[in-house]
């Protein structure tokens, strides 16, 4: 199925270590959270097959645990988030649409503790509470279908099989600039680490290790003269994001969000982060 594999591939490749701010709410999204469930119902229907799903029950528990305790933190959302383990050579971690996280078992072997663990989950929920894959799905339809609303599952479903038709009949190009979806998924990565009591300057540690960046973060003259790498870059946003963000034992999402919290406007990052 091509067009599904090269959503797949999208996703999954954009979140692949080592890689290459708008507003949230400044991208046309048609799903409702309700809608962006069944779309990834779909899509996971078409995919799991090319998926190993590996069925230890004691790191699948351990999973669910450690999403359910950075979900209990953050915004209340009608997307049903779930994560799997899955067995593949590659250290990795992907989501789809609808909450649907999947781990390689490598990467839960490279994190070297649990703070680091959240961090690659509080990444992939990054990009789900930003609604990035339905956004996509929403370009797709529009740029190839025409499409600019969908109803219940079966009307999602009878448009994204148009769609594969589409694919199957002619070659379209997905684009896969996605360099600023990274950087947001970062940094609600971040504050989910700091509003569950985790080391928020774990992920940069993570993935200085994993993009093999050296601790290089780029300067004035290596921006300026376009030599700083997308991962460097990175890392030094993850570096500024985390210096202002204590961890917190009982960090409350909510009521940072009500502006009770101290430190470096967090409350008013978080509220724009998630809330759009």
């Amino acid at each position: 199925l091509p067009a599904a594999q090269a959503f797949a591939q999208q996703q999954t490749s954009a979140c692949e270590l080592p890689l290459s701010k708008a507003p949230l709410s400044s991208q046309n999204n048609i799903f409702s959270e309700q809608q962006e469930n069944w779309l990834g119902e779909i899509l996971t229907e078409r995919l799991q097959s090319d998926f190993h799903l590996v069925h230890d029950p004691e790191i699948n528990a351990y999973l669910q645990e450690l999403g359910a305790r950075l979900l209990s933190h953050m915004p209340a959302t009608k997307v049903h988030f779930r994560f799997a383990l899955i067995d593949s050579p590659e250290v990795n971690a992907f989501s789809l649409p609808g909450g649907y996280i999947y781990v390689t078992r490598k990467m839960v072997s490279f994190a070297k503790n649990e703070d680091e663990l959240a961090a690659v989950l509080g990444h992939e929920m990054g990009h789900i509470f930003a609604h990035q894959g339905a956004i996509t799905m929403t370009q797709l339809f529009k740029d190839v279908l025409g499409v600019t609303s969908v109803s219940d599952k079966a009307d999602i479903e009878k448009k994204y099989n148009r769609l594969l038709e589409s694919f199957q009949k002619k070659e379209i190009q997905i684009k896969d600039d996605k360099s600023q979806d990274q950087l947001v998924a970062d940094r609600i990565g971040i504050y989910a680490l700091a509003l569950n009591g985790y080391d928020p300057g774990s992920f940069s540690q993570f993935w200085d290790r994993f993009a093999q960046t050296r601790g290089k973060t780029g300067g004035f003259w290596s921006d300026f003269f376009g030599t700083t790498t997308f991962q460097s870059k990175r890392l030094r946003d993850m570096m500024k994001e985390a210096q202002h963000l204590p961890a917190r034992e009982d960090g409350d999402l909510h009521r940072l969000l009500q502006g009770q919290a101290d430190g470096h406007n967090l409350a008013k990052e978080a509220r724009h982060l998630l809330v759009g």
